[in-house]
């Protein structure tokens, strides 16, 4: 099929499009520069007028997150809650297609918090609804992203948080969130594109924030973390990333998308594995 591929140079894009060229579909990229190899529309989903050609399906693997997680951090992610909010179903209407693939965050679905969490949460909750309401709507909730690219690399933003000692833990450790890699993340959008109509998790087992910390600070030769109460991680890192480091996010709220399994445990995808 002839595929609309949004985001095709970000974290997921980038090893989805192999995988969907080698599964035989024809790729038409949405991007903000051209991408090597195939069509590309350039544009900004958000400002940008979308000319986009007819396709059978679209695939929406679009973010607009910082490399780094510094003092902008606190106030939260604006422009990815706009390319969200904004963005996304512009595209889809743009598109006019029936079947899409939209990625969406496990993380944030239904989320309650600090005013920044419940912006982002609004903005995903426009981009599950503008997805849902296409008679072949697939959404998919991912965990949280590791891999290359990704703020856990090995030159990625808790890789440099943890080589200073201020990875974010706070408490006893104990909040769980899912995780997956990007690899796993792209094979389940090639399979969403047959999938049944509806809301699916993409995500691996839950893992507690102590183990996973303990485990990276090993993974990237840093000092084992230090839990930090939360009034002091608040002032440290904002309310934001407080919330992220205090609250259980477990999967289980929808299915896992049919067809699908990680493949990549979550320790194999941590630095210098």
């Amino acid at each position: 099929m002839r595929v609309l591929l949004a985001g095709a140079s970000g974290v997921v894009g980038r090893p989805l499009l192999p995988r969907l060229l080698a599964a035989g579909h024809e790729v038409v990229a949405v991007a903000r520069r051209p991408v090597p190899g195939v069509e590309t529309v350039v544009a900004d989903v958000v400002t940008d007028p979308l000319r986009l050609p007819a396709v059978d399906a679209v695939v929406v693997e679009l973010t607009a997150l910082p490399r780094s997680l510094g003092p902008g951090a606190r106030r939260g992610f604006p422009e990815n809650d706009r390319v969200r909010e904004v963005g996304v179903p512009r595209l889809l209407d743009a598109a006019g297609c029936p079947r899409v693939v939209v990625q969406s965050m496990l993380a944030l679905a239904g989320a309650d918090g600090p005013p920044a969490v419940r912006r982002a949460a609004r903005a995903l909750a426009v981009m599950e609804d503008a997805a849902a309401a296409r008679p072949e709507g697939v959404v998919l909730r991912h965990g949280l992203l590791l891999g290359p690219g990704t703020w856990y690399d090995e030159g990625g933003a808790y890789a440099r948080l943890a080589r200073r000692g201020a990875l974010p833990l706070a408490g006893d450790g104990s909040p769980r969130s899912a995780y997956v890699h990007v690899d796993d993340a792209a094979e389940a959008a090639v399979v969403a594109l047959t999938a049944p109509p509806g809301t699916y998790e993409v995500a691996g087992e839950p893992v507690a924030a102590r183990e996973l910390w303990t485990a990276f600070a090993a993974r990237t030769g840093a000092r084992a973390p230090r839990a930090l109460p939360r009034p002091v991680l608040a002032a440290a890192a904002g309310a934001y990333a407080a919330w992220f480091a205090t609250t259980d996010r477990p999967p289980g709220a929808v299915g896992r998308l049919p067809g699908w399994e990680p493949r990549v445990p979550w320790r194999d995808a941590l630095p210098g594995a």
